[in-house]
């Protein structure tokens, strides 16, 4: 009898609960509590370059929520999860574009 056993995480939802104008907060959920993996929340600027990063090893529950900062205002961005399996195996989960908040601007 031969067994084959799948070493790898599905990927958890990420859910934008405040876009400001230079942070955003999030939420996750769907993250497995038994395969210790990690997960690593990534913000990238449309050219790729990482701009925030929340690395999440062995969670010890199915969701947690995070903030990335030091974003300029009015300008995309994508968030997306990358997973590493204990055994090694990277998975990159799709991505979510999003814009933050045009600045305002005030009279007086």
């Amino acid at each position: 009898m031969e067994w084959t056993l799948e070493n790898s995480s599905a990927c958890p939802t990420v859910t934008l609960t405040t876009t400001g104008e230079t942070a955003i907060e999030y939420s996750i959920s769907g993250m497995s509590t038994v395969s210790k993996s990690t997960y690593e929340v990534i913000v990238e600027d449309q050219s790729g370059s990482m701009i925030s990063k929340q690395t999440i090893k062995s969670p010890t529950t199915v969701s947690t929520t995070g903030k990335a900062a030091g974003l300029i205002a009015g300008t995309k961005y994508d968030i997306y999860v990358q997973t590493t399996s204990m055994s090694g195996t990277i998975s990159t989960c799709d991505r979510t574009t999003f814009t933050t908040t045009a600045a305002t601007c005030t009279s007086y």
